[in-house]
């Protein structure tokens, strides 16, 4: 998978292109082979950026740029530093690269139980399942290796909110069914059966759902009236919108998993989605 940076070495450009369907996007890694340049951190700018004096650009690897775009690219990537060096801090290490696929993965598995983590500690509820959306991670993949703040705020950029809603297990299992059709979204505290677009079987903490059942459940903001196309929130008993936005949720789960990073991160694929062939 390719991590995206907004370095000068990991920049993935982008290219747009029209088709007769209308605009089409596609990434191409840049893999920094002409500059040797990598990622920095907040104290080795020098050694993974290079250098800039008088005009001239000299890259990691001793290659000297003195005209065209190069030098005034990175002359503009050296003078962003100062104002990023609060996302170049490495707040942990992940053991394994953490991708995102579907129907589960370990970055979306781990997204969707911080979500869960974090809306029990902050709303004091008991929560028995949690629910959050694939568009909402904004990176293919947590890369081997240090995990920056920057990578944390490049996945989850937005300021969705963690919610707590109790739902009836009918209302709960309604909704269930219909994302399932549309597309299965990252779930926590449960135990989907699938059988091509059908849900064929419901399990919540190890138990069948029960529809005379109240339960509780952790989601964001933005998937409690339509958010794609989801209604979380339909039918709600209660709702609690909290003031905890999910990348400080994702923050909060990352330093309990890591001891304060001292642990490197590595996360399972489980039995919480199991698809079975038609």
């Amino acid at each position: 998978m390719v991590k995206t940076k907004l370095t000068l070495a990991l920049l993935c450009v982008v290219a747009l292109s029209s088709c007769c369907t209308g605009l089409q996007w596609k990434k191409f890694p840049v893999d920094g082979s002409r500059t040797g340049v990598t990622a920095p951190l907040v104290d080795n700018v020098a050694e993974t950026i290079g250098s800039f004096e008088d005009g001239v650009y000299t890259s990691p690897s001793g290659r000297v740029f003195d005209c065209g775009s190069t030098p005034a690219v990175a002359k503009l990537m050296m003078d962003a530093q100062d104002g990023m060096a609060r996302l170049r801090v490495e707040i942990a290490q992940a053991a394994e690269e953490l991708c995102k696929d579907r129907p589960q993965s370990p970055l979306s598995n781990f997204t969707v139980d911080a979500v869960m983590y974090k809306t029990a500690l902050v709303t004091g509820k008991k929560i028995d399942m949690a629910l959050t959306n694939f568009g909402g991670i904004r990176v293919d993949s947590f890369a081997e290796g240090v995990i920056m703040l920057d990578d944390v705020e490049s996945a989850f950029p937005f300021n969705n909110y963690l919610c707590y809603i109790a739902l009836k297990g009918s209302d709960l299992r309604e909704m269930l069914e219909s994302i399932v059709a549309k597309g299965i979204q990252p779930v926590a505290g449960v135990k989907l059966v699938i059988e091509g677009s059908k849900l064929v079987s419901v399990e919540v903490g190890g138990q069948p759902l029960d529809d005379e059942r109240v339960y509780g459940l952790a989601t964001v903001d933005f998937l409690l009236d339509g958010g794609d196309d989801i209604y979380a929130a339909r039918n709600a008993i209660e709702l609690i919108q909290s003031d905890v936005v999910i990348k400080e949720a994702i923050l909060s789960y990352l330093d309990k998993l890591t001891v304060g990073g001292t642990v490197p991160l590595s996360y399972p694929i489980d039995d919480r989605v199991i698809i079975k062939e038609i």
